[in-house]
């Protein structure tokens, strides 16, 4: 696995590094539980270099979110506002249906 450190490619982010090597860790570990091999060389990694960096979210004022449905038409600010108030992200909102 290759990360973002000097010497990697940087194509590999840490997140990804971090998800698989949890997967490797519980293969090894049921392989050494099962007799199959005598160690878990996995457990060795330092993921002290694969730490994750994450962002700060600031979301939109409230002063903001009305400017912004003020100038939407009907479901379009319908829309926002349930974005708004829930905090559920626009992708997962389209995807809504209401039940039949």
């Amino acid at each position: 696995m290759r990360s973002n450190q000097p010497g990697g490619r940087g194509d590999t982010r840490n997140a990804t590094i971090n998800r698989e090597l949890t997967t490797v860790l519980a293969v090894l570990g049921a392989a050494v539980e099962w007799g199959a091999c005598e160690a878990n060389p996995a457990r060795d990694y330092n993921r002290r270099f694969t730490r994750e960096r994450r962002e700060s979210i600031h979301p939109p004022s409230s002063a903001d979110v009305e400017a912004v449905i003020t100038r939407c038409p009907g479901l379009f600010a319908s829309m926002i506002r349930f974005l708004a108030q829930s905090g559920c992200r626009q992708k997962d909102a389209g995807r809504r249906r209401s039940p039949a």
